[in-house]
């Protein structure tokens, strides 16, 4: 009997250690503290900046302790969020035709296998576009824009912000936004991109016609394996947990690769944790990652001349040196910065004590004002705004309108170097008293007049 209520309790507690398990969820495989310190403080000449790194996909487990006691009050602090631009929609004129100066055969031989992997894809390219990608004016584009589109959408797929496929897209969930796209949401501030469609297009015109031609085979492999086990995807419950489960591993072997290269800096490459990479890897990383490193750490001066305290928002692949070559840590020091991790708020407080006060940035005389014409519309239990002029646009969304958060996207156009280019945010919000109001305002305005039936 004895032995028998030792067994007894034994499996109860199996049972509610699974339990426990399964409500903590990926706070558990991050670890009883979350992540950790990961805010960066960057400085030279006088000049200082926050540098994050994230992860592009957030999780819950992401929103640990030190997020909150020192992530979002140096955002608070700061003067601008620098962040990288990794969407399709962020397509900038002018590129549609750019080339390389040394293509050759080796590249065009891809051209129709790029082609016809794009055609499969033509829905998730960008509007300006889709009357081309869905047609035999396809070609007309040049390589590497019909190149880009691919790439981005592939990887996006990949990380669980677009379906498996379009014609699967009950299956498909959305992720949480990443720990800057969080705080833009709380303290909306200005948000600059480090990059645009020209860095990508840097970062590829410095590898060899030999290489590219190697990332377009190895992209439209990847668009077409997604597109075959597609009819097999699991629920959007299990998608969600293996994003979140298998981004937070990955997340967290970062960030304990960025603390050892800033342990022992002096250390190689190869002494750093971190996993085998392929051939083809190693070509993605020197495109995708090392090449456009060197491209922000270009543009740092220009930032910190004019910005107090910028907060640069970078995904953590692109800080630690690795086999593809020197990461941000690396380069940022190679060029005369030095590099601490903030370890706790008080380390904050003591950097945030000995910055400069802010200056006054309010014009002496207010700008015109332009008043945006729109409206609301209710269906069922969704709701939709939006206000617009000749050059902006703002809209709020939200499917669910028993739920507080509502989708906001800002597009505003601005003139270029190559002529007027758009340019779009977007994040979630809580729906403030304003749009109570404005639903109610709509179904006023919506009602049949006296005397008329509903239809």
């Amino acid at each position: 009997m004895e032995l028998k209520m030792r067994s007894a309790v034994r499996y109860l507690r199996a049972l509610l250690l699974a339990a426990l398990l399964a409500l903590t969820g990926t706070a558990i495989a991050a670890g009883s503290n979350g992540f950790g310190p990961r805010l960066l403080l960057v400085q030279k000449d006088g000049r200082s900046a926050l540098f994050l790194p994230e992860s592009h996909i957030g999780s819950p487990a992401q929103e640990d302790a030190y997020f909150r006691s020192v992530i979002r009050p140096a955002f608070a602090a700061s003067s601008a969020l620098l962040a990288e631009r990794s969407s399709v929609s962020w397509f900038e004129r002018g590129y549609d035709q750019a080339v390389c100066p040394d293509e050759n055969a080796d590249e065009a031989a891809m051209d129709d296998k790029l082609n016809a992997a794009l055609r499969v894809r033509a829905p998730a390219v960008p509007s300006m576009l889709r009357s081309v990608a869905a047609s035999e004016r396809l070609a007309t584009l040049g390589r590497f824009i019909r190149f880009h589109l691919l790439f981005v959408d592939v990887h996006q797929r990949a990380m669980g912000r677009l379906p498996a496929q379009e014609s699967a897209a009950e299956r498909g969930f959305k992720v949480r936004n990443a720990q800057s796209g969080i705080l833009l949401a709380e303290m909306p501030r200005r948000a600059v991109s480090v990059e645009d469609i020209g860095t990508w297009l840097q970062a590829w015109c410095a590898t060899s016609p030999q290489q590219r031609a190697a990332l377009i085979a190895a992209t439209v492999a990847q668009s077409q394996q997604e597109s075959a086990v597609a009819g097999a995807a699991p629920s959007i419950e299990a998608q969600r947990a293996t994003t979140y489960r298998d981004n937070d591993a990955d997340y967290q072997r970062e960030l304990d690769r960025i603390r050892a290269a800033l342990a022992a800096p002096t250390a190689p490459a190869g002494a750093l944790p971190q996993r085998v990479s392929t051939p083809d890897e190693l070509l993605l990383n020197r495109f995708m990652i090392v090449q456009r490193s060197r491209a922000w750490v270009e543009g740092m001066p220009a930032v910190l001349a004019r910005e107090r305290l910028p907060f640069y928002a970078l995904g953590a692949a692109h800080f630690a040196d690795s086999p593809a070559g020197p990461g941000l840590l690396t380069l940022l020091r190679s060029a005369g910065y030095s590099i601490t991790l903030l370890r706790d708020r008080r380390a904050l407080d003591t950097v945030l004590a000995r910055m400069p006060a802010r200056q006054s940035t309010a014009p002496a005389t207010l700008p015109a004002m332009r008043a945006l014409a729109g409206d609301c519309h209710t269906e069922g239990d969704s709701y939709g705004c939006s206000w617009s002029d000749q050059s902006t646009t703002y809209s709020v969304l939200n499917a669910q309108a028993s739920q507080p958060l509502e989708v906001w996207s800002a597009c505003f156009q601005r003139e270029g170097l190559l002529g007027p280019e758009q340019h779009c945010v977007s994040s979630t919000r809580h729906a403030d008293p304003q749009r109570a109001a404005d639903l109610a305002a709509s179904r006023q305005r919506d009602k049949p007049p006296p005397g008329r039936a509903e239809p």
